[in-house]
């Protein structure tokens, strides 16, 4: 399975306005990183992967669509998050799920997504 090219694209879009955003193709999918820290990915599982503090895993998970991510048959570690992409089907959650990755990856807590 390849990668949701929308998701991907509205991902672009969200990102924007960030400074230093790169792509980077991993996890079979893309990847944006924000000054080189890992923020989000178009999965090539078909879903959102994004990054969180550990500490903040379980209170995240709590939320319909979201999942532990996993790669292959592997779970990752606490601070990686799979969104369903029913969760993110309007530009206002998507935001949320952003503003979360870099709120934690890059401390850019007043992004404006």
């Amino acid at each position: 399975m390849v990668y949701d090219v929308e998701l991907a694209d509205r991902l672009r879009i969200a990102l924007s306005e960030v400074p230093d955003v790169t792509e980077k193709a991993m996890f079979g999918g893309v990847s944006f990183l924000v000054f080189g820290h890992l923020v989000v990915t178009a999965s090539t599982y078909g879903n959102l992967l994004v990054s969180c503090p550990r500490e903040r895993t379980h209170e995240l998970l709590k939320r319909e669509g979201v999942d532990r991510a996993r790669m292959g048959k592997r779970t990752m570690s606490e601070g990686w998050l799979a969104i369903d992409l029913d969760v993110v089907k309007n530009d206002e959650a998507l935001g949320f799920w952003v503003g979360q990755a870099l709120d934690f990856a890059c401390g850019f807590d007043d992004v404006d997504l």
